[in-house]
């Protein structure tokens, strides 16, 4: 949709900026390693292009990284500083890395990569899906802070990662083996509509089950009602343990 604008360049690095789609964006981070580290890993910069889709983040993650970033009581309704601030906090979606000696054609390459994926939306889905982490966290998983359910999916999978950081959060051996071949997925079930906390209670169950379920959200997005939005990330914030199962859903 639009192209990279710069955010800084200076010591030790930059960032650019480039608006995908509504609410969805692509940052471009380029680090001096030397001078962000001081440490010699062979080479000199990385440059790594990542997504923050901030219709996939709930307002609890938009917060801490609010509070993180010392940007509190400040105007966030510029959706690009939201962007910046979730992306130095973190909560970003790992999509491709590029090292080397020579930093701009490392950002041109990159740059050219964002632009493919425009038009391969499937390549943007087989990458938002796949695992970025040793607990198998999907790349939207990863965005939107939850760890929590590439580590059940890890257990139900025997991930030795997984385990380990199960018994951290107090999972005993005879739990997680209970655990082994679990879904982690769930379908569509019985809804009592009256119950769900909607004025538009279709919308809002059908969000709920995409973010419960880390499904794509569609790009067309500016005529979408509102109530989809908040029926996504209610499912997301119950994915990541943060709101228990609606007595609503079953």
């Amino acid at each position: 949709m639009g192209k990279f604008k710069n955010i800084y360049l200076d010591t030790p690095g930059g960032k650019w900026l480039r608006k995908v789609a509504h609410h969805r964006y692509h940052m471009i981070e380029m680090l001096d390693l030397p001078e962000w580290s001081g440490d010699d890993f062979g080479y000199r910069y990385a440059v790594e292009l990542s997504e923050i889709d901030l219709d996939m983040m709930t307002e609890k993650e938009i917060e801490s990284a609010r509070k993180s970033c010392g940007w509190e009581g400040m105007d966030t309704t510029d959706p690009e500083m939201i962007a910046e601030m979730l992306h130095s906090y973190g909560l970003r979606a790992p999509i491709e890395a590029w090292n080397g000696n020579n930093w701009r054609k490392q950002f041109k390459e990159a740059r050219k990569f964002s632009y493919e994926l425009d038009n391969d939306l499937d390549r943007h889905e087989e990458i938002m899906n796949r695992p970025v982490n040793a607990l198998g966290s999907t790349a939207r998983e990863y965005m939107q802070g939850d760890l929590r359910t590439g580590m059940l999916r890890g257990i139900s999978e025997d991930n030795t990662d997984a385990k380990i950081m199960g018994k951290m959060h107090g999972y005993s051996d005879e739990m997680m083996e209970k655990m082994k071949s679990m879904t982690t997925k769930v379908n569509a079930g019985q809804f009592n509509l009256h119950k769900i906390p909607s004025d538009d209670p279709i919308p809002y169950m059908m969000g709920f089950m995409a973010g419960f379920n880390s499904a794509r959200m569609e790009d067309d997005r500016e005529n979408t009602v509102p109530d989809y939005f908040d029926g996504y990330k209610f499912g997301v914030s119950v994915r990541c343990g943060d709101n228990p199962w609606p007595e609503w859903a079953k």
